[in-house]
């Protein structure tokens, strides 16, 4: 069987068989957005690792230099924050072809330490060596502390929880492909595919709130990451067509090019904002509550639900719509 057969979550789940046995009882290992590790009785450290490869993840001649050093750290800052955790060290290695410019190099360690330097993120220590792939290839990892009362993992869904997510959806992926059609988007789209904040003070704050019951953040696309949630769950998911949040340019470019908006911002990827679901009664209160703490908005988009890992995506009319896949590596 090829690897495409497989898949990447069958690739994922065959290593996760293999080590289970391995992994201690008190350690969370693979399957969440960072493995959780206990530092004392009463917090854990949580660490994540992710790669970015040339032709794959980004091109060279649509992404700058400090613009890649931002992302490639800030991935993994969003993976932390999906933890409810607080980042506190990284790790750099990277793999470039001997004709990548000192400049080019310069510029990507200045957009690393610039979101380094916002979320007081030290660079401790990595690995660095040459390719002769032609293609670049960059793994980080980030290290954080998180009290064990604020870990959110994705396997605590409730039924009846609310859906939420934090940020306008689609952003990030109408920009990819609007520059893979050599189309220059807008500087707001090229930033949100770029440059994308990570929902670090946000991840923090709703860490603390007991309302919170599963968190992850999106990277491969709600409609894809919506079913890890529901798999570790055993829950059901309903996800509201209509309650799906878009920013005006978003709008704007699909309707002016004819882009299916709905399958770009649920299968897109690469929004990099939090997927939560969080108790019905509590809801509200905590909408208000990121609100006024961290300035930033809350979107109901569905609910979780007893019908074991069946999502189901609603139009306004109530009427069942095809399911959206979102993105697979393999």
């Amino acid at each position: 069987m090829g690897l495409k057969n497989l898949g990447e979550f069958g690739l994922i789940s065959e290593i996760k068989r293999k080590f289970q046995d391995m992994t201690p009882s008190n350690i969370e290992g693979i399957g969440d957005d960072c493995a959780v590790i206990p530092k004392d009785d009463k917090s854990s450290y949580v660490v994540t690792t992710d790669m970015l490869v040339e032709g794959r993840h980004f091109l060279m001649d649509k992404i700058s230099p400090f613009e890649l050093g931002y992302k490639s750290l800030a991935v993994n800052l969003s993976d932390v924050a999906s933890m409810g955790a607080t980042p506190k060290f990284s790790f750099l290695s990277f793999a470039l072809t001997p004709s990548i410019e000192e400049e080019w190099c310069k510029q990507y360690i200045e957009g690393f330490h610039n979101l380094s330097m916002e979320f007081g993120v030290p660079l401790l220590g990595g690995d660095t060596t040459s390719t002769v792939s032609g293609s670049a290839t960059i793994s980080v990892t980030v290290i954080g502390e998180v009290l064990n009362e604020n870990i959110k993992y994705r396997k605590s869904a409730k039924t009846g929880d609310i859906i939420a997510v934090t940020s306008v959806l689609g952003d990030s992926a109408v920009a990819l492909k609007l520059m893979l059609s050599e189309i220059c988007p807008s500087d707001y789209l090229k930033g949100r595919h770029n440059m994308p904040h990570p929902h670090v003070k946000e991840g923090e704050w709703l860490g603390g709130q007991t309302g919170v019951n599963a968190m992850m953040d999106i990277s491969d696309g709600v409609a894809s990451d919506i079913t890890h949630i529901c798999k570790l769950s055993d829950k059901g998911a309903n996800i509201y067509m209509g309650q799906i949040p878009h920013s005006a340019e978003l709008v704007a470019e699909c309707k002016s090019r004819g882009f299916d908006i709905l399958d770009i911002s649920l299968s897109g990827g690469e929004d990099y904002s939090l997927l939560l679901t969080i108790d019905k009664a509590e809801f509200d209160t905590i909408k208000k509550g990121l609100k006024e703490n961290c300035g930033t908005d809350l979107y109901a988009i569905g609910e979780i639900t007893a019908d074991s890992r069946n999502v189901r995506y609603i139009d306004d009319k109530g009427n069942d719509v095809l399911q959206k896949l979102g993105f697979r590596h393999f």
